[in-house]
């Protein structure tokens, strides 16, 4: 499994500050976007995996999404839920990287190739 946080695979990016910062972005974004939905995803990730929703967004993006589409019900509410507390904050940041792509590539369970999108975006901003 490819991780940007760290694991196994991590392409020398653990205590990297550029993805620290993206996930702080993220998490704070999120947390006033749609105020309480980062806690109540934690819970169920946490339940789910162990992980909480952030750790998850940078190690197994496809899981997350599965948990937002289980609290959600709908892949109409699960998609435009994702994209405004993850993928929306992530473009803003990295400035050109296509949400629509991201999406695709989460929903379709091709975490590698979403992570290797992060990290291109995170070293064209170094």
């Amino acid at each position: 499994m490819v991780s940007l946080i760290g694991g196994r695979e991590n392409w020398g990016l653990p205590q990297n500050h550029g993805v620290q910062s993206l996930r702080d972005y993220v998490y704070g974004y999120a947390s006033k976007a749609v105020p309480g939905a980062i806690h109540i995803l934690n819970v169920l990730c946490r339940s789910a995996t162990g992980l909480d929703a952030m750790s998850l967004l940078f190690t197994s993006p496809s899981r997350l999404y599965q948990i937002v589409l289980s609290f959600y019900k709908n892949a109409f509410t699960a998609d435009t839920m994702f994209k405004t507390l993850f993928l929306n904050p992530i473009a803003k940041h990295l400035r050109g990287v296509d949400v629509d792509e991201m999406l695709h590539l989460v929903k379709t369970c091709r975490d590698d190739e979403f992570l290797k999108l992060i990290e291109k975006y995170l070293k064209s901003q170094q």
